[in-house]
């Protein structure tokens, strides 16, 4: 068995949306900074600082690490939480929905989905935020990203 102490520290990489800077149009947009391969996200949230708007409410939101399609928010609609109102907002990174059934009542069970939330990068992945359904017409939010460098 080999071991050591790390010294490394948890690294956050973040990036904002900004209606009036990046648009509104359905599609797809990329941050320019790449989460390195062999990350361990382990916490994401996102802070909105102006609710996200669209023509009919029907505009939905996503988003990735990169490493899989809506794996910290799957696509919602902006008319609904978490976009629709300013503030701090956790992600599926953040930590599971505990006790959302009897099956989930155990300390193992509950260790298993607490694991179940963090994501291993397997190449340098560009975190990314899907517009979809219809174009955002405002809106400006920032996502924190927090990850360790693993093997």
């Amino acid at each position: 068995m080999t071991a050591s102490y790390r010294t490394d520290k948890i690294q956050t990489l973040s990036f904002t949306y900004d209606f009036a800077v990046d648009g509104g149009a359905t599609g797809t947009l990329t941050c320019p900074l790449a989460i390195p391969d062999n990350a361990i996200v382990v916490d994401a949230w996102v802070d909105v600082l102006s609710a996200v708007t669209s023509g009919t409410s029907a505009a939905t939101v996503a988003l990735s690490t990169g490493q899989g399609a809506g794996d910290l928010i799957a696509a919602i609609a902006v008319s609904g939480a978490p976009f629709s109102t300013t503030g701090i907002k956790g992600t599926l990174a953040t930590f599971p929905n505990l006790g959302a059934d009897a099956a989930h009542d155990s300390a193992l069970e509950g260790i298993a989905l607490v694991a179940g939330t963090k994501i291993k990068m397997t190449a340098n992945n560009k975190p990314t935020v899907a517009i979809a359904v219809e174009a955002v017409t405002g809106g400006k939010f920032e996502v924190f990203i927090r990850y360790f460098i693993g093997q």
